[in-house]
């Protein structure tokens, strides 16, 4: 995709119409089943509600006429497609403390090694209602030689990437654990600004500057060396395994960010994965 955000967005709303209603669809059904409601009515309440738009003008403005064009090229209401792009905030918001997933994506990130340059990779766990519907973006910028490779959704505008600096970010939501904000920047409107920044030292500013909406893990790369930073809305902590490491890893818990909702214990599954690569 190229061209100015609302241009880019028009293109991914019309290009990947029926997908993203396949989306839409599925999300809206997934919604009425657990929460026993409405979905129109929940999902305008989400976007109405709550200060996330607010958030994104204030930050990424420029993402949010890309969303108003998905909509636009899609023929899709706006708040539909807005809360398409909430995929962490959503699940805090639209559940209960009581029904909070420990979810399932891990990341790891690897220093260069001799000629190898450094590594970043992630699983996506997402959920079964988007089976099929997933995509790869590959962005030009205007007036730039920037571009981003970005692995989402249709309707979405991004979820993990990498640029042509080289920036790579990948992401755990930590949502089950810490603290949330309505009042704070999406996880994917992070993920895209962070991929339009034109060095890691950029995107680390970017990150402690912004005000979070969602518990979540950002593990941050260039060719030289991978970062991994716990995010949320009081608190931006950075993780080091251990002293000297020169890889890190991470799941959807808590390591070093005290933020939380509630006591958060060392979990099976992290230990599992430190065993792993250490």
């Amino acid at each position: 995709m190229r061209g100015t955000p609302k241009e880019r967005g028009r293109v991914h709303g019309e290009s990947l119409r029926p997908m993203i209603f396949e989306v839409l669809d599925r999300w809206k059904y997934q919604l009425g089943q657990q929460l026993r409601g409405d979905p129109d009515e929940l999902v305008n309440e989400f976007v109405e509600g709550t200060g996330f738009i607010s958030a994104v003008e204030r930050w990424t403005p420029h993402l949010l006429e890309e969303v108003e064009g998905i909509a636009d090229g899609a023929g899709a209401d706006f708040n539909d497609i807005f809360a398409l792009q909430l995929m962490d905030e959503g699940g805090w918001y639209l559940q209960s403390l009581e029904q909070r997933a420990g979810g399932r994506c891990s990341s790891l990130g690897c220093f260069r090694e001799g000629d190898s340059p450094a590594i970043l990779a992630q699983n996506l766990d997402w959920s079964n209602y988007i089976e099929g519907l997933g995509v790869l973006f590959r962005i030009k910028h205007p007036g730039s030689k920037l571009e981003s490779l970005v692995p989402t959704v249709a309707g979405v505008i991004g979820t993990c990437g990498l640029n042509n600096r080289p920036i790579g970010i990948c992401t755990n939501a930590l949502w089950s654990h810490l603290n949330s904000s309505t009042e704070g920047l999406p996880v994917n409107f992070i993920v895209r600004e962070v991929l339009e920044k034109l060095s890691l030292d950029a995107a680390i500013d970017f990150i402690h500057e912004i005000g979070h909406a969602s518990g979540e893990n950002y593990v941050m790369g260039d060719a030289e060396k991978v970062v991994d930073f716990e995010c949320s809305p009081r608190k931006v902590v950075q993780h080091i395994p251990y002293e000297g490491s020169r890889r890190v890893y991470h799941t959807n818990h808590p390591l070093v960010n005290d933020n939380l909702i509630f006591p958060s214990g060392r979990p099976p599954r992290i230990r599992l994965t430190t065993d792993s690569v250490t």
